[in-house]
């Protein structure tokens, strides 16, 4: 029977699941730029460090390990650290992958929603003070 050919189990590597993923399942449910992005960073960022592994032996230590290595150093340009947005991107994309695994009972329970979430510094914003404000608007008024 073809249609069991792609038998997932925890025994499947990490790279087997997220294929089975983004061949099976994202396409139902997702838009095809959401799956281009996602199979993107999943391949960029996740795969290199874990992809041969088990899906059995991904635990939240290995995806705490992950996020750790991706924030410190994780970026594909040498000395370019990745931004916050595209952590918190490859960590919903492989939730995505691992949730599914749960709900198909190929996994017990979620490696990434069970990570810690790494705190992510907001940067501080500036604002214009009101004397400021002014200054642009009359300038503003002035080039009308």
């Amino acid at each position: 029977m073809e249609f069991l050919s792609q038998k997932i189990s925890e025994d499947s590597t990490v790279i087997e699941l997220a294929q089975w993923y983004f061949d099976t399942i994202a396409p139902k449910g997702l838009k095809e730029h959401t799956i281009f992005n996602n199979q993107s960073l999943i391949s960029n960022y996740v795969l290199p460090y874990i992809g041969t592994k088990p899906v059995r032996e991904i635990s939240p230590v290995v995806i705490d390990e992950l996020l750790s290595f991706l924030m410190e150093r994780g970026a594909l340009r040498p000395n370019k650290k990745l931004s916050d947005s595209t952590i918190r991107q490859i960590r919903i994309a492989a939730s995505s992958v691992f949730q599914t695994a749960v709900q198909k009972e190929i996994i017990d329970r979620n490696p990434v929603a069970l990570s810690t979430k790494l705190r992510i510094e907001k940067s501080e914003r500036n604002f214009l003070d009101e004397h400021s404000c002014k200054k642009i608007l009359l300038l503003c008024n002035s080039l009308s």
